[in-house]
């Protein structure tokens, strides 16, 4: 995400649509003295009534609290809900109230509201930006659904830059509030879990035939087994599975 890309955000995006809860997660990237160390943030939120320490920050994390940010602070509520829950809605769906706002001491120039991955809604800070922008909207959905909220320059990808090498983004995004229609969350994308085969397949081929591995019996592994090329073979098998399983349950209630 901190590449700001359409191609990154898309990626991420098309994993949402597919049924995966993947909340924003990362850092800064620091690969040179003049990038500050949190540039690049992850914030978590911790209820009041728990420790603010490490432990309440993953419990956090795991639950999709989550927005990553260059800068600007987000706030993101729908029904009331925030950041990582699941809103639930009745067969043939209907409406909910979205509450956003972002803070920054940088210029922000939009603020937007997407709804699996197609924005619905924006407040603008207009040329020269605005350090805070807040936006109410009414959202009609018909089936299952993920919002989230962003922010960042012109148009969201005209973003301003730091002022270190990479010049990375000032921009923010939050992780999504799911909205689940007639039962459980659930969403499924058969295109996109195809595609996914496609990396896992890609992935296993490089790692069995083109990295770089010492000849077996040099070396002594920290996993304690014999067969080290099956050990680094076994992820992508067990990830093939999982999605073909998917895919199975998907032809199954068609």
């Amino acid at each position: 995400m901190i590449r700001h890309g359409r191609y990154e955000h898309t990626t991420w995006y098309r994993y949402l649509d597919a049924g995966y809860r993947l909340p924003l997660a990362g850092g800064t990237d620091k690969m040179s003295a003049d990038t500050p160390g949190g540039i690049s943030r992850t914030y978590v939120r911790i209820p009041s009534d728990e420790p603010f320490d490490h432990d309440a920050w993953c419990r956090g994390l795991r639950l999709g609290r989550t927005f990553h940010s260059g800068g600007p602070l987000l706030r993101f509520s729908v029904d009331g809900h925030e950041i990582g829950d699941t809103v639930e809605l009745p067969a043939g769906g209907g409406t909910v109230d979205v509450d956003a706002s972002v803070e920054s001491i940088f210029p922000v120039h939009t603020l937007q509201l997407v709804r699996n991955g197609e924005v619905i809604a924006a407040a603008s800070g207009g040329p020269s930006g605005a350090p805070r922008l807040a936006l109410r909207e009414r959202v009609r959905i018909d089936g299952h659904a993920w919002l989230a909220v962003r922010a960042g320059g012109p148009g969201y990808w005209d973003s301003v830059p730091h002022h270190d090498s990479w010049q990375r983004p000032i921009f923010a995004h939050t992780s999504p509030v799911y909205v689940a229609v007639g039962g459980p969350w659930q969403p499924f994308d058969a295109d996109v879990a195809q595609a996914m085969l496609q990396l896992i397949d890609g992935a296993r081929g490089y790692v069995a035939d083109l990295s770089p591995q010492a000849p077996a019996g040099r070396f002594t592994h920290h996993h304690g087994e014999t067969d080290h090329a099956a050990f680094l073979a076994r992820p992508y098998d067990e990830a093939r599975e999982a999605v073909e399983r998917r895919l199975a349950d998907h032809e199954g209630r068609r």
